[in-house]
């Protein structure tokens, strides 16, 4: 029985073909027969069936195809539903394109050129046409089958060049002259026309045909011919005798290496590094060593690629041979075992197979022993473990191995990890302009740059996208741009049929799940975990709470998670996926992980993000008024691991508290809730970093949701909170009616002393927005209820708030009553920044006033107040009007140093105005001390 892709697709059984169908019905056979022992999603199926115009009913229809499919499959096949897909099971060696991928395998492993042509000559005769050729469109089967063809090509290649090296030459002139018209940008096929007319005694056309792939390369492309070409001209032109001559290797000489990819850029320093490695043994006088370098990074990231590069660079340094083998320790293949691969690796350097030992240490002593006194360089790719490279490594002697892993393998060799990143981002440019056509891409720098963007520099991802874009030319680059905008369909658009990004993602994730290590699966668990939150970052106490675990557990799991180059660390305790690994997190997760589950996981990070917000609430404004609302959120175990004091400010800083709220929003009943409840608790946050922006959409969210629940208390809450932040994006024409709906709710519930804390905030909003009677009015009455609610902390806000506004009307006797009784009522208060706030606007005043010397005392007190608060930025700009005030008291040598921390301040916050003023006093503070301005 076979199943036939490669052509016309065909199902034979004993010689006869099958009757299956329809056009639709074959190519559903085909989809999953290319995916064979897979599951295959039921929506991709819909969505590579009918690309144009689906059916009203696509899922019944598929359906039917599945149930029609199953009644035509031959004996020792089946197809079963299961988790919204569909599943073809049948052993691989009845699909030709099975078959023809281990020809090319085998084919590889094989020195002889003549075995390898018949071996490669074997696998393309299973094609019958291109595939697919009858059930699909001519874009899907370049969706689906570009790698094949490819692949058709390259064997088609490598066969040629086995012939040339048994020694056939004119036979394949003619051949040749077919190929290169339909693929003249192929320089391998050129190459090798090149030589067959040369030997054929046909130097002119040999010429001509270099010089016409030139020409070609340079007009369509505008490149440079490779140095393969390059070196055939030359020999050609010098009469190289070697070059009429087949060269076939010595006898028991391997020469695995594939070619080195075409379009490789970047990775120069790394590329130099490992040359280097690899060619300083040769020329050293001291003992011969072993070099084994290990190249480590994410999937995709172009490791492979890379040791390729460097393998033919170095190749003539080891003339004893090169071998390359694919150990399989990522994919969807078993992972090659030590005994097998020793197997191989001893066949290729000419042991006779029934000499290869079937125990492991002995075949590796005979391994070391065969190598003894070779110089042979060895390529171990795609490698999962070091206790399958261990017997690999040769003895002592010149021999050299590069190891390509995911993992860091630092067993292997602690000093010669060479950890591979991305793209830089010219480089990333570089790779796409090289893909699409530069002209292509400089016409559209924006949607270039969101593609780049999207793809994280990654090489295959760029590499995928780029392809994408080749192939549809009268595409706007911006086209692709917007559909992989969506983080959450990224991946369905850069890789639709899962075989590129989707595989080499799933490799490494089925790695961890397959692992016989417990710790391994429960990296693996925790990985999809990681896709649950609209963020790639985490620290180990936000995973503690999305997965349960206690912390010391998680963090020993997401080092485990880095090892295997699935996470990165970029400083202790604190982790980031990579965005295109974040997506395919995010699809397992919502694959395989409950709906309910999903909700209580990010329902604990929620309630987590809400207890540190609530420690922001009390380190700084502890006699808050919301605190009431909120007693039992407040409390936290102390073994709980949550920050409390300043620290709760800096540990929200790096917390991704929008995308947290919006994820949050779209949750149940009980999510939302404490979605209100974390953004309540933000308020004094939100005050101390004045990210007014993030805080108007966070508290706008918020406010739907508390109106929803008819929580008044809350929405006047929230009300008063975007009050605040909308007034300080400039928006005032919001603010004002925000707190005045606030306060409507707030006196009708009887909470007279939040209605107070935000009739203060009112007031300092009225005087911002130049509304300064009305400003004043409104303090002063507000004054009055402070009074009868009888709350000193409220009344001092009351007053500085005053103290603003009677300073813009210049009624200096008003500002100073206010300031004085503000910092009086708030001398036994718990509110340290607003005492220092204050203070800050005492100096000023006093300064503003020729009262230098107190200016100097209150100012001094302010930055030591600032001092204990998690809050640099007001503190520096505090220290520069410290400058000010220490200049105008004569205090020249620390005025300066006090200036220039502040203008370093007015600098960051781009401050124009303020900035200029303290040039100007540095200028004058430094004349005075007769530094000329230095």
């Amino acid at each position: 029985m076979e199943y036939r892709l490669l052509g016309p697709v065909e199902v034979v059984v004993a010689g006869k073909p099958v009757a299956l169908g329809r056009r639709q019905e074959r190519l559903l056979l085909a989809l999953l027969v290319l995916s064979a022992n897979s599951l295959v999603p039921a929506e991709r199926l819909i969505s590579l069936l009918w690309q144009d115009k689906s059916p009203d009913n696509p899922a019944r229809t598929l359906q039917v195809y599945v149930s029609r499919l199953r009644k035509a499959l031959p004996a020792g096949s089946t197809l079963d539903a299961r988790d919204q897909g569909y599943q073809l099971t049948t052993d691989v060696a009845t699909i030709d394109v099975h078959r023809f991928r281990e020809a090319v395998r085998q084919a590889d492993l094989t020195a002889d050129p003549t075995a390898r042509a018949e071996l490669l000559r074997a696998g393309l005769e299973l094609w019958r046409g291109p595939a697919l050729v009858d059930v699909a469109s001519a874009e899907l089967r370049h969706r689906l089958c570009a790698d094949l063809e490819e692949g058709r090509l390259n064997a088609l290649e490598s066969r040629i060049e086995a012939d040339l090296e048994s020694g056939l030459d004119s036979q394949l002139v003619v051949e040749l002259a077919g190929l290169v018209a339909d693929h003249p940008g192929r320089e391998r096929l050129v190459a090798a026309q090149a030589i067959a007319l040369y030997r054929a005694g046909r130097t002119p056309d040999a010429l001509e045909s270099l010089r016409a792939a030139k020409r070609l390369l340079a007009e369509e492309l505008g490149l440079d011919p490779g140095p393969r070409l390059q070196e055939i001209e030359a020999a050609i032109l010098h009469n190289d005798q070697d070059l009429l001559r087949p060269q076939p290797p010595r006898d028991g000489v391997p020469r695995q290496l594939p070619s080195a990819a075409s379009g490789f850029v970047g990775r120069t320093e790394v590329a130099e590094r490992l040359t280097r490695m690899l060619t300083e043994r040769q020329q050293s006088h001291a003992a011969p060593v072993v070099v084994v370098s290990a190249i480590a990074g994410i999937g995709g990231v172009g490791k492979t690629a890379l040791a390729i590069q460097v393998a033919n660079r170095v190749a003539a340094e080891f003339p004893d041979g090169q071998l390359f083998l694919d150990l399989r320790g990522y994919g969807e293949e078993e992972p090659m075992t030590a005994r097998e691969a020793l197997g191989i690796l001893l066949r290729s350097l000419g042991l006779d197979p029934k000499d290869v030992p079937d125990d492991v240490a002995e075949a590796t002593l005979k391994y070391r022993t065969v190598l003894a006194g070779r110089r042979v360089l060895i390529v171990l790719d795609n490698v999962a473990r070091p206790a399958v490279v261990e017997p690999l490594l040769p003895g002592s002697g010149d021999s050299a191995v590069i190891v390509t892993s995911r993992a860091q393998l630092t067993r292997l060799t602690p000093s010669g990890v060479l950890q591979l990143d991305v793209l830089e981002d010219h480089e990333a440019l570089e790779l796409l302009e090289q893909l699409v056509g530069a002209e292509r891409v400089r016409a559209e720098p924006d949607a270039t740059q969101a593609i780049l963007t999207a793809c994280g520099n990654l090489p295959l991802a760029v590499r995928v996208a780029g392809a994408r874009l080749a192939a549809r030319p009268n595409w706007p680059i911006s086209h692709l741009a917007e559909r992989i905008a969506d983080q959450r369909q990224r991946l369905e658009h850069l890789d639709p049929e899962g075989k590129g990004l989707r595989a080499v993602l799933a490799s490494s994730l089925e790695q961890l799940r397959g692992s016989d290590d417990p710790l391994d699966r429960r990296a693996a668990q925790v990985l999809v975990s990681l896709g649950i939150p609209d963020s790639p970052r985490s620290r180990v106490l936000e995973v503690a709470r999305l997965t349960g675990l206690d912390d010391e557990a998680v963090e020993d799991l997401l080092e485990r998670l880095v090892d295997s180059q699935l996470l990165m660390t970029p400083r202790p305790r604190t982790y980031r996926l990579h965005d295109l690994v974040w997506s395919y997190a995010r699809e397992e997760a919502e694959a395989t992980i409950e709906a309910p589950a999903r909700e209580a996981a990010l329902q604990r990070l929620l309630t987590l993000y809400s207890q540190v917000a609530w420690q922001s609430v009390v380190a700084r404004n502890p006699q808050a008024t919301r605190l009431e609302w909120a007693a039992d959120l407040v409390k936290v175990e102390e073994d709980a691991g949550v920050p409390t004091g300043e620290v709760s400010l800096d540990w929200l800083d790096s917390t991704p508290l929008n995308s947290a709220v919006l994820q949050g929003a779209r949750g149940s009943s009980e999510t939302r809730r404490t979605v209100l409840e974390l953004v309540v608790a933000l308020g004094t946050y939100d005050k101390a970093r004045r990210e007014w922006r993030e805080a108007v959409g966070r508290t706008t969210v918020a406010v739907e949701i508390a109106e929803a629940g008819g929580d008044q208390l809350a929405t006047a809450f929230v009300l008063g909170d975007l009050g605040i932040a909308a007034a300080g994006i400039g928006d005032f024409d919001a603010a004002i009616p925000a707190f005045r709906q606030a306060l409507s709710r707030l006196r009708a519930l009887g909470e007279f002393r939040a209605a107070v804390a935000i009739s203060n905030n009112l007031t300092r909003i009225l005087q911002q927005a130049r509304r300064f009677d009305e400003g004043i009015e409104v303090g002063l009455e507000n004054l009055e209820l402070a009074d009868l609610v009888g709350d000193i902390s409220l009344r001092s806000g009351g007053h500085l708030a005053l103290s603003l506004l009677y300073a813009e009307i210049g009624d200096t006797v008003a500002e100073r009553r206010h300031l004085e009784a503000a910092l009086a009522d708030g001398a036994g208060e718990s509110n340290p920044w607003r005492r220092a706030y204050i203070l800050a606007s005492l100096g000023t005043f006093e300064l503003r006033n020729g009262r230098t010397g107190a200016a100097v005392q209150h100012l001094r007190e302010s930055v030591a107040v600032y001092g204990s608060l998690s809050q640099p930025d007001d503190m520096a700009e505090t220290v520069g009007e410290l400058g000010e005030a220490l200049l105008a008291h004569g205090e020249i040598t620390e005025a300066i140093s006090c200036l220039q921390i502040g203008l370093d301040e007015a600098t960051r916050a781009r401050d124009e105005a303020r900035r200029a003023v303290l040039v100007g006093r540095l200028a004058e503070a430094r004349a005075v001390l007769g530094e000329g301005g230095r």
